[in-house]
């Protein structure tokens, strides 16, 4: 329960950061436990992670429609 005029502070802005950051320990950790032939992988993911980065950020900052 949150205490009587208290206001939350806005995520919004900072999920892009918030995502990659989540995402980096995610591709560090499958790094350290996946054998050497599967080292593409980690690779594969970690630019995933930055091109959803990328879109999370990107559709933050778009003018809206209306």
């Amino acid at each position: 329960m949150t205490p009587p005029g208290f206001v939350l502070p806005d995520m919004l802005p900072a999920t892009a950061e918030i995502f990659l950051l989540g995402m980096a320990c995610i591709v560090l950790v499958v790094d350290v436990y996946l054998p050497e032939r599967f080292r593409r992988f980690t690779c594969q993911l970690s630019q995933a992670s930055l091109a959803r980065g990328r879109r999370c950020s990107c559709s933050r900052c778009s003018p809206t429609r209306g």
